[in-house]
């Protein structure tokens, strides 16, 4: 997501008028809150800020890459706010919500964009609007456990030892625990405690295979791990979408569902019109045709040579059968990828 971290001029009033936070991007104090001595003190100490979302959609990560097309991230914006309303009204669950908002900017807004991928591969199979909802609510939420995790094993940024891995395996069963008091239906239940469960029964908790794993866990289980391979992590940049994807098309019968990955696969542009690949070679071409099994090989129909130079007439190769060849970076003409807050200036 895009983000932009814009000053704001603090006033003395009973409640905060606006969601607030520090020059970090971490929420100090949700919009209707009481304005305490506390806060007043620090307003007086440094600079507040309010977050503004750029574009159209406040989900709009995907947009600004051309990754999915406008279509579909219009009516996913859409519900995933409108879930996000229903959230604010249940006096319960907005106090847990408001908890995930405020605990790590990455696990926040790694759960909004589950969410947005999770409700788009959700249409694309035909889910009903209700149960749509459910998947969207389980999303925002799957990761919730992790809030009973200490942020120096989250945001680790070396391997995690045997221990650590093992309380990170418990952020399933955590997160469902710590959200018994609200009432969730089983649907949304099943998504938080079991997206980590893998199709050929290698997963946790409970290693459930095949179709013993709900729908819903099934489904975040994609967009998480999709999410998760292109963000930038403490421990690793983020991978390209089409890596992602072939990560994905490899694990179909092992560690996810056929069906999912599919549909996930046939609602991404990996590679959109106006973008410009380079390859290893230094030519630059656009990409005519996609080989949805080895999505980081394919055809490429050359524009520039390794000079720099126009290539005369239509030389086009296929990556998947020139192995000496591939693809090194995507430029997308139309829009920058911006993906760290900064303040504005």
């Amino acid at each position: 997501m895009n983000y932009v971290l814009e000053p704001y001029v603090f006033d003395i009033t009973a409640k905060a008028p606006v969601d607030l936070f520090d020059d970090k991007g971490r929420l100090v104090v949700t919009k209707g809150e009481d304005i305490t001595e506390e806060l007043t003190q620090l307003a007086k100490t440094q600079q507040l800020f309010t977050l503004h979302v750029a574009g159209d959609c406040q989900t709009d990560m995907f947009h600004e890459v051309n990754l999915i097309s406008v279509e579909y991230l219009i009516e996913a914006c859409k519900a995933v706010n409108a879930v996000l309303a229903e959230i604010m009204n249940d006096s319960r669950l907005s106090q847990q919500f408001k908890k995930l908002r405020s605990f790590d900017k990455r696990v926040y807004e790694h759960s909004m964009n589950v969410a947005l991928l999770a409700y788009i591969i959700g249409k694309r199979l035909g889910i009903e609007p209700s149960s749509l909802k459910e998947l969207t609510l389980g999303a925002l939420l799957h990761d919730f456990g992790k809030l009973s995790i200490a942020l120096t094993i989250l945001n680790k940024p070396g391997q995690l030892t045997s221990d650590e891995y093992e309380i990170i395996k418990s952020h399933p069963a955590l997160g469902v625990k710590a959200l018994a008091m609200v009432n969730l239906s089983k649907a949304v239940t099943d998504g938080i405690a079991k997206h980590h469960e893998r199709w050929n029964g290698s997963g946790y908790p409970n290693s459930l295979c095949g179709e013993e794993i709900p729908l819903n866990a099934q489904i975040i289980a994609v967009a998480d791990v999709f999410d998760a391979i292109t963000a930038d992590r403490p421990y690793r940049p983020g991978l390209p979408p089409y890596h992602a994807l072939e990560m994905l098309v490899r694990g179909m019968n092992s560690d996810f569902s056929p069906e999912i990955v599919q549909a996930f696969a046939k609602m991404l542009k990996l590679y959109p019109q106006n973008s410009w690949v380079t390859l290893n070679t230094g030519e630059v071409g656009t990409v005519t045709a996609v080989n949805m099994e080895y999505p980081t090989r394919p055809t490429v129909r050359l524009l520039f040579d390794k000079y720099g130079e126009p290539v005369q007439g239509t030389n086009e190769i296929d990556l998947c059968e020139d192995k000496e060849r591939f693809v090194c970076s995507i430029k997308y003409m139309k829009n920058e990828i911006t993906t760290k807050i900064r303040p504005a200036t």
